[in-house]
């Protein structure tokens, strides 16, 4: 499942995931992770952690958790409209 969401984040233009052993992944996004938070949000009811409390990545790195194959398409979908 992570593999699959980690492809599948892969061929989103202008996202940029970090492959990962963790039951997370790491995406660096040309937007701001905090508009892209706050869309997601309303919109979805999907939440994304920001990682603006890591100095070193700022506002263009947001973290997912890996969740159910309905739950990762959900979000993959989400993504697809709002990028």
């Amino acid at each position: 499942t992570r593999l699959k969401l980690y492809q599948e984040l892969g061929k989103i233009k202008g996202l940029y995931p970090f492959n990962s052993s963790a039951n997370f992944i790491l995406v660096k996004t040309d937007i701001s992770s905090l508009k892209l938070q706050e869309k997601l949000l309303k919109n979805y009811q999907i939440l994304i952690r920001d990682c603006l409390s890591f100095p070193e990545l700022g506002e263009h790195y947001f973290r997912i958790a890996v969740k159910l194959e309905d739950e990762n398409n959900k979000l993959l979908n989400a993504l697809n409209l709002l990028i």
